[in-house]
């Protein structure tokens, strides 16, 4: 009897319902404030091959913000082969793909990207603002095949933002696969499922 009962623990261990993962809601006023930040700008516009990109959180002081407000922003800084360097702020949009898909999980990552929409309209219409969408990878996998499933998510990204009145004009679709990885194949996932992003990047 006692085993019989052990058995049915064990397999019922195996038959609990499994939570389901969710992304975490869109901070609206904060991804606005954060794009509101125009990139500074360079002396010299360079064409040259980028050599790195690198991404820092700052303080938001000599970038021009239109509330005004003090705020802390995330930045992409672009090193490129004649020396120069670029500064483009950018928002990492909170959303979660199935497992190596282009598909949105669930409905909270499509409600943030539906919001993130009427951010981006409004900076367009407004200030003629125009944005990079990055697709990023984890470092663990085939260094093609994240590539290209990076692409396909910066691209799945665009047509959600279009489907909701972006014009594509303002808007470019990048996918760098793992090559901005901060972390390594061997982290753990809680760490790496940070390299699983897509970046909303504000280039003008």
């Amino acid at each position: 009897m006692k085993l019989t009962r052990l058995i049915l623990a064990f397999v019922g261990l195996f038959s609990l319902p499994v939570m389901a993962q969710q992304a975490q809601p869109l901070d609206v006023e904060a991804a606005r404030a954060a794009l509101s930040a125009k990139p500074s700008r360079n002396p010299v516009k360079s064409t040259s091959p980028i050599v790195k990109r690198s991404y820092e959180r700052r303080a938001g002081k000599g970038l021009a913000v239109e509330t005004g407000a003090p705020i802390t922003v995330e930045v992409e800084i672009i090193q490129r082969e004649d020396g120069t360097t670029e500064e483009h702020p950018f928002v990492s949009l909170p959303i979660l793909f199935v497992v190596n898909s282009d598909t949105l999980l669930d409905a909270t990552s499509r409600m943030n990207a539906d919001q993130m929409a009427s951010i981006l309209n409004d900076l367009i219409h407004k200030e003629n603002a125009r944005f990079a969408l990055q697709g990023h990878t984890s470092a663990e996998g085939d260094t093609e095949a994240n590539q290209t499933l990076s692409g396909q998510r910066a691209a799945s990204i665009l047509a959600v933002l279009t489907a909701k009145g972006v014009p594509s004009s303002a808007l470019v679709p990048l996918g760098l696969g793992e090559t901005c990885a901060q972390f390594s194949e061997t982290a753990p996932d809680s760490q790496r499922q940070l390299d699983r992003r897509v970046l909303i990047v504000r280039m003008k």
